[in-house]
C-alpha cells in the first residue's frame, strides 16, 4: 500500500489526445457493427426455429454467443 500523501495533489490527470479519442470512435463504431451483425443473424434464427424474439431467448442468444462456458460453470458453483 502507498502512504497517504497530504496536501494537494500535484499531477493533473492528462486530457486524452485526438489521436486516443478517435481510435476509441473506432472501436466504438466496430463493435456496433459487430453487434448488429450478430442480432441481424440470431434474430433470422430466431424466427426460423419458431422461438420467437423475447427478452429470454434473446438473453439466451447473446450468452451463447459473448459469455464463455467456463465463466458460466464458475457462475453456477
Amino acid at each position: 500500500m502507498h502512504p497517504r500523501r497530504r496536501g494537494r495533489a500535484t499531477k493533473q490527470i492528462p486530457i486524452e489526445s485526438e489521436g486516443q479519442n478517435e481510435e476509441m470512435e473506432r472501436s466504438d463504431g466496430e463493435m456496433r457493427k459487430n453487434a448488429e451483425r450478430w442480432w441481424i443473424g440470431a434474430s433470422h434464427t430466431l424466427e426460423e426455429t419458431c422461438t420467437g424474439i423475447n427478452w429470454d431467448s434473446f438473453c439466451t442468444a447473446l450468452r451463447q454467443e459473448y459469455v464463455p462456458d467456463f465463466y458460466v460453470n464458475a457462475r453456477k458453483r
